[in-house]
């Protein structure tokens, strides 16, 4: 529950799974906010289509670098920017929900 409800972005690198979590709202929450830089050739930020043509799970993106270990690194620009506009979202989403802001409140002074 807190993770479905507190969590706006999963940032991974050349990230190789073969089954997400197994609980179906997890695993919705996953594809919808997930990213995965993985090995390519293409630009950086690039779709990059399943390697084995199926559909689903978390989107892959082009990390920018073909080499496994270059791909955190190659991809880290990208990501920064990712997890800004996440924790951007998160925001706008709390404003008003009655969820507590950044600013201390008088009972934590």
């Amino acid at each position: 529950s807190d993770f479905l409800s507190k969590v706006s972005g999963v940032f991974l690198t050349d990230s190789v799974h073969y089954q997400l979590s197994g609980d179906k709202k997890v695993d919705r929450k996953l594809e919808k906010i997930g990213k995965n830089y993985v090995g390519s050739d293409l630009e950086l930020g690039a779709p990059v289509k399943n390697l084995f043509g199926g559909t689903g799970g978390i989107p892959r993106f082009s990390a920018g670098h073909e080499q496994h270990e270059w791909t955190s690194w190659s991809a880290m620009e990208e990501i920064f920017k990712d997890m800004e506009k996440a924790g951007k979202d998160t925001l706008e989403n709390t404003v008003g929900d009655g969820a507590s802001s950044s600013e201390p409140t008088n009972q934590e002074l």
